[in-house]
């Protein structure tokens, strides 16, 4: 695990289970995914879990909104994580509003936006969805529930993999996102 001011980075060897597609992405940059949560221990245990289904894939994770954005400035477009997955209720900038933030920039548009949350609170899960968040998880009590919402988070990550260099048009692999 790397440290760095209010980021900590999981980086793993080995391949990915879907190795005919991931080796032109690995190619290019790595596909990696943002966990802000202001819960290290929740933060920690979403990553772990899903390197584990995962190997290959790198985990960044962040503190609170203002910490994605942070990271996100600057960055070319095939730099960009893949997935973020926020926490709706952080410090300074909640999950909602980093949603809600980024659908206003067409650069972030194809960045896959979940929410995992304690709250199953109706007008929040409305609120994320609104703000462009693709999907909603309650936060699991238990560890068989995390490995079932980290095999579906597999599921949407390997799709916003093919979705981020997938020309939209066409149909066919990005060439500008390959070059």
């Amino acid at each position: 695990m790397t440290y760095l001011p209010g980021l900590y980075v999981f980086m793993w060897g080995g391949g990915l289970e879907w190795d005919a597609l991931i080796n032109v992405f690995m190619s290019i940059s790595i596909p990696y995914i943002v966990i802000a949560d202001d819960d290290p221990e929740d933060a920690q245990m979403l990553a772990e879990n899903f390197r584990l289904q995962n190997p290959g894939v790198e985990v960044a994770c962040v503190d609170d909104g203002q910490q994605v954005l942070t990271l996100l400035i600057g960055q070319d477009v095939r730099q960009l994580p893949v997935m973020i997955v926020a926490d709706y209720q952080m410090p300074q900038v909640s999950g909602a509003e980093l949603f809600r933030l980024l659908q206003a920039q067409d650069k972030y548009r194809n960045i896959t936006k979940v929410i995992w949350s304690t709250s199953c609170n109706k007008k929040h899960i409305e609120e994320c969805l609104s703000h462009g968040a693709d999907k909603y998880f309650v936060k699991p009590d238990e560890m068989a529930k995390l490995s079932s919402l980290v095999s579906d988070l597999t599921k949407i990550f390997k799709y916003a993999v093919i979705r981020a260099a997938t020309d939209i048009d066409t149909g066919y692999l990005n060439n500008t996102f390959l070059q």
